[in-house]
């Protein structure tokens, strides 16, 4: 919203150098290097605030898209977790001899160190 009410700004800006330029041919003396000058420094902060209101976008945009990234992979390793916590709970809560129960530690141990 900001860079937009900067961009239509232009016409009031570019309007007052108009003003400033008429002003020019009636003047003389010091007063035409004062004006010069002032009609100078309004072009500078024109460019300038349009260029770092257009940076400052640029930047958000990439943070928006970092945090909908972010925002993505969290979801799936809550989900992971999730999937990880029932099946380790469901280990603790069987009862398993032998050979089955030697895979589940196995299988445990494996999840526990992905955790």
């Amino acid at each position: 919203v900001l860079q937009e009410d900067i961009l239509l700004r232009k016409q009031n800006v570019d309007q007052a150098l108009l003003n400033g330029l008429e002003l020019l041919k009636q003047t003389t003396g010091d007063e035409v290097l004062i004006i010069q000058d002032k009609l100078e420094a309004i072009k500078v902060r024109y460019k300038d605030i349009t260029k770092l209101s257009t940076d400052v976008a640029k930047t958000l945009e990439q943070a928006l898209q970092l945090a909908r990234r972010l925002h993505s992979t969290r979801e799936e390793l809550c989900a992971w977790l999730d999937r990880v916590e029932v099946e380790l709970l469901s280990y603790e809560t069987q009862v398993l001899t032998g050979d089955a129960a030697s895979q589940a530690q196995a299988r445990q141990k494996e999840l526990k160190k992905e955790a």
